[in-house]
């Protein structure tokens, strides 16, 4: 200010200065913030500014009041606005998808809040995780039986795919990529194969994760009994309850048997539960009169019957040889230790010794050489396809006699082979509109067990299945009139399936159509007007004539067939119509011209 004294006479001037001296009278203003940001950022991350302002200029404090929940974050510098990550390994989208934090502002005297809201956004970053698991599943079940579900789970809440990576023994499980559900995909056999170890994985796209499954087979009566062709031998001379021998049988599901004979016989019976054949009317024991048996017997284990037949040799009373030929029969692949069958002795008990002199190729049978009892030594020497009858040479001594009988052992034919198609893929070609019954093709498989009946059957059609297949020839035909348009379906793909009876095997067939001629073409309209000066230079364009046709790929051409006489218009193959004589077009001698077209 500028202050005046005055005395009268003069007067003076001075400055007074008044100094405003500022306090802490406003309040800080903070402005709330939002921000989002990925899980995991490393300590030292900034995420953001929080903005405020001080009218009085003053020196602001920041800190965070509430919601820090293990003190993620923080403001390194107290006095700054920048919020960054405290504790990065905490800031877990799967513990707090979202923060939100209360912020202090002071200027020493007055403090305003603000509200910093978070949102944490998740991130693939852990592993599935997948849970080992025992299932148990019928060794009767058929292909796409379903099993369980494998459980497994993701942090993340991602997406997971399932696969087997590895089964052992075999692959004969199949799994939904989507769901997990586990399904069998081809035959099982306790028998062969009780347990199964599976290496499932999941994978969420990033991460892959693994567990071993176990697949337990439970043992169902799916066999039937075993029943070898067997020989014996009786004296004539034997009595009533006299033992002819045992009648061998077993059953590979370890189900309890039992025997009878499917006719009854008045000579002989059977045990029906150790299978032992004894006399019962010796009377008609006479060599001469009847000097072999033929015994029909059946095994069954309650569910299945077998059938094999006893053959017994009635031998002179009056004949010193004790053991003779006999003949037995065992299928292919029977496990070491099979027994099949006894060398029958017709003598008192005594001093016996029995040893294969020859004829066992590749040590396929063992003999007991105090019991005569056969077994299998070499399940691999049993196969029907490579030898399908030995002949063993015996030496055997019976009570200080030397004997030597043949010993034929047949060997029966198992099913052990799948029926493989000839090829994978097979691709067959037809004409649309083909009626019922018109051949389409034949799709051939094979079995190296050649006593095996095929059985083929369509499983899938894609989109749908217009097809019928012989069952016993794999001829595909056509099944119903009016099925087969090109317009619709080009293209079939159909799954069949041959079976032996207890192998399958699938094959791809793909029936592609043959487009037919089968529709007119049809103009798009049926006139066609334009108007053109009659001093048009020659070659100029006139209009489209435009048609379609139905069958998709047919190559329309066109043509003018009348009013044209005078050569004035030209049409080329794709329907272009314009001037070819510009000079014949005069409007007073001639105003309008009708064309025919044809396509």
């Amino acid at each position: 200010l500028t202050v005046q004294v005055d005395d009268g006479r003069s007067r003076q001037d001075a400055q007074v200065t008044i100094n405003i001296r500022n306090t802490n009278d406003n309040p800080p203003i903070v402005e709330n913030l939002s921000v989002v940001i990925d899980e995991n950022k490393p300590n030292g991350f900034e995420i953001g500014y929080v903005t405020a302002t001080d009218a009085d200029k003053d020196i602001l404090d920041y800190q965070i009041i509430s919601g820090n929940t293990n003190l993620v974050f923080a403001f390194p510098d107290s006095h700054s606005g920048t919020l960054t990550v405290q504790f990065g390994t905490l800031l877990d989208y799967e513990i707090i998808p979202e923060y939100n934090l209360i912020v202090q502002v002071s200027d020493g005297y007055f403090q305003t809040t603000a509200t910093v809201s978070i949102n944490v956004n998740n991130l693939n970053d852990n592993m599935p995780l997948v849970q080992a698991t025992t299932f148990n599943v019928d060794e009767s079940a058929e292909s796409g039986f379903y099993i369980g579900t494998i459980f497994a789970q993701d942090a993340d809440d991602d997406t997971l795919t399932y696969s087997i990576i590895q089964t052992i023994p075999s692959n004969a499980f199949m799994i939904s990529e989507t769901t997990g559900n586990l399904y069998v995909k081809s035959e099982l056999d306790y028998e062969t194969q009780p347990a199964y170890t599976l290496t499932v994985q999941a994978s969420d796209g990033t991460y892959q994760a693994t567990a071993l499954i176990q697949v337990q087979v439970y043992n169902v009566n799916d066999n039937a009994p075993l029943a070898f062709d067997q020989t014996f031998t009786i004296k004539e001379t034997a009595l009533n309850g006299a033992s002819v021998g045992f009648f061998v049988a077993r059953d590979i599901d370890k189900d309890p048997y039992s025997f009878d004979l499917t006719i009854e016989s008045s000579v002989f019976d059977i045990n029906p539960g150790s299978g032992e054949i004894t006399v019962i009317e010796d009377t008609s024991l006479n060599n001469e009169l009847t000097p072999q048996y033929e015994l029909s017997v059946r095994v069954t284990d309650g569910k299945f019957m077998s059938y094999a037949v006893a053959t017994i040799l009635v031998i002179d009373g009056n004949d010193t040889q004790v053991v003779y030929n006999q003949t037995f029969s065992v299928q292919e692949n029977s496990p070491k230790d099979t027994l099949f069958g006894t060398i029958s002795v017709d003598a008192p008990a005594g001093s016996r010794q029995f040893i294969i002199g020859s004829g066992n190729s590749n040590n396929a049978f063992a003999l007991d050489p105090d019991t005569g009892k056969l077994t299998v030594n070499n399940s691999l020497a049993l196969d029907f396809e490579a030898i399908k009858t030995f002949h063993l040479n015996i030496l055997a001594t019976v009570n200080g006699d030397v004997h030597q009988p043949v010993i034929t052992i047949n060997i029966k034919d198992a099913n052990e082979y799948a029926p493989v198609f000839e090829t994978n893929n097979y691709h067959f070609y037809l004409d649309e509109n083909s009626s019922n019954g018109a051949d389409v093709g034949t799709v051939i498989a094979n079995d190296l067990d050649t006593a095996d009946k095929l059985s083929y059957q369509i499983m899938t059609g894609i989109p749908y299945n217009p097809f019928y297949i012989g069952t016993n020839n794999g001829q595909l035909t056509v099944n119903g009139d009016y099925l087969l348009n090109y317009e619709f379906v080009q293209a079939y793909t159909l799954t069949v399936s041959v079976t032996d009876g207890l192998h399958f095997n699938d094959t791809q067939v793909l029936v592609s159509l043959n487009d037919r001629n089968e529709f007119a073409p049809q103009f798009a309209s049926e006139t066609f007007e334009y108007t053109v000066a009659e001093n048009i230079a020659a070659g100029s364009y006139v209009g489209k004539i435009l048609a379609t046709d139905d069958d998709p790929g047919s190559l329309l051409l066109y043509r003018i067939t009348a009013g044209n006489e005078q050569k004035i218009f030209q049409l080329n193959d794709i329907g272009n119509l314009s001037i070819d004589d510009a000079d014949g077009l005069d409007y007073e001698t001639q105003s309008a011209y009708t064309l025919t077209v044809q396509v």
